[in-house]
């Protein structure tokens, strides 16, 4: 570096020094607006930067750190994606007092409010404006405890509108099974559906159910319409597109990297992240392979 290039460093360097110190920047003002409880999570609406946002803590405070990686996790992963739109969500640290937290001393996540409203607010508050198969919506792979996967009545209800073979796909791969019509927003305006709550995924491989599915509506030769096969195969493209996007080894990396924002210095709760990463890079691993086998088959339908 010559002289010249030193001097010219020197005087950008001190103009950005006076116009930082002359400017600082102003600290977000958090607005605490109404307060709920269900029956598994404390929940704080605040407004902050002309934006809402709900502070979430599980009321079982041993899952609340696991709950809040898989949300973060699979948000900050596809939040980008074109084909999906779901909900920004952020780790708040166990010391970070700035946010009005349930439990003071307690991880959280800080969800951004999404537009529209929820399918089951549609039905029940909108339920003469709202598109008449809103009221058979149902995408959750599992109910009371049974899991059922992609069942005919689910490929036929992605054929419905743009936004599905995405969402039920997404789903399918990374486990998601409780997408149910609280967890599913319609904005009319942009005419598009948006994921929150992302937490009951990487654990149950719904790839492997649906493979056992679509093997079953093979060997009873069920007649799917030309429309439900070719929403079938943008599903399969979506799930390709998905892994080779998300591959296993990159997604495990990122859970690694949204642990370190927990800053958590209980041993206890370390560990069962850890164990937790371990888990979904296991999950993965499976979840991918069946993927694979699935997207097989339905090519050949």
């Amino acid at each position: 570096m010559n002289q010249f290039h030193l001097v010219y460093l020197i005087v950008v360097c001190t103009i950005f020094n006076i116009l930082f110190a002359q400017h600082p920047q102003k600290k977000a003002t958090i607005k605490k607006i109404a307060s709920h409880t269900t029956s598994h999570s404390h929940l704080k609406l605040i407004e902050m930067e002309n934006c809402l946002y709900i502070i979430k803590q599980k009321i079982n405070i041993p899952s609340n750190p696991k709950s809040i990686l898989k949300t973060v996790l699979l948000s900050k992963l596809i939040r980008k994606n074109p084909l999906l739109h779901v909900q920004e969500v952020r780790v708040i640290s166990a010391k970070n007092h700035k946010y009005p937290k349930h439990y003071k001393n307690v991880p959280a996540s800080i969800h951004k409010v999404v537009p529209g409203k929820s399918i089951r607010e549609w039905i029940h508050n909108f339920s003469i404006t709202c598109p008449k198969f809103f009221f058979a919506l149902k995408l959750q792979q599992r109910k009371k405890k049974i899991y059922y996967g992609l069942t005919r009545a689910l490929i036929n209800m992605m054929t419905r509108h743009k936004d599905l073979p995405a969402i039920v796909a997404c789903n399918t791969l990374f486990g998601d099974y409780d997408c149910h019509r609280r967890n599913i927003f319609y904005d009319q305006e942009t005419n598009q559906f948006f994921l929150i709550d992302m937490d009951s995924t990487f654990k149950y491989n719904l790839c492997q159910l649906a493979v056992q599915n679509i093997k079953k509506i093979i060997k009873n030769k069920v007649r799917l319409s030309k429309k439900e096969i070719k929403t079938l195969k943008a599903y399969a493209r979506i799930l390709e597109s998905l892994m080779v996007t998300y591959p296993a080894d990159k997604v495990v990396i990122y859970a690694r990297y949204i642990v370190k924002k927990f800053k958590s210095k209980d041993e206890q709760e370390k560990e069962m992240l850890e164990k937790e990463v371990n888990n979904i890079a296991q999950f993965l691993i499976e979840s991918y392979k069946s993927a694979q086998y699935l997207i097989e088959l339905i090519e050949n339908l």
